[in-house]
């Protein structure tokens, strides 16, 4: 599959990809941008990060994803529970409040 042929950012979350499809396709077709909103959703959820999750994302992503997920419940800044629907990939307003600690995990990059 080209790049060309891969749907931007906003087409994919209206197909409503799940993160670890999202994580699958953005590393193989080398789209980036896929990847914080992804990371935002397992970050704001309820559930804790799995194994097929971390072998997914490899050790240091992973790692990385549960730091800020435990900085956060530490700090209390922000809530980790999410209350999106499944399936949708609009992220609420805890999902987005996770984006800025993203960008600046340089093991996210």
């Amino acid at each position: 599959m080209s790049r060309s042929q891969i749907p931007a950012t906003s087409d994919a979350y209206r197909f409503g990809f799940d993160p670890e499809i999202a994580f699958e396709l953005a590393d193989e077709c080398n789209v980036k941008e896929w990847l914080h909103p992804a990371y935002a959703r397992l970050c704001a959820r309820r559930a804790p990060l799995t194994a097929k999750e971390g072998q997914i994302l490899g050790f240091e992503r992973f790692a990385a994803l549960c730091r800020i997920r435990e900085e956060a419940l530490r700090e209390r800044e922000y809530s980790l529970w999410s209350d999106s629907v499944e399936g949708s990939w609009e992220l609420n307003g805890r999902e987005r409040a996770f984006l800025p600690r993203l960008y600046r995990a340089t093991d996210l990059k």
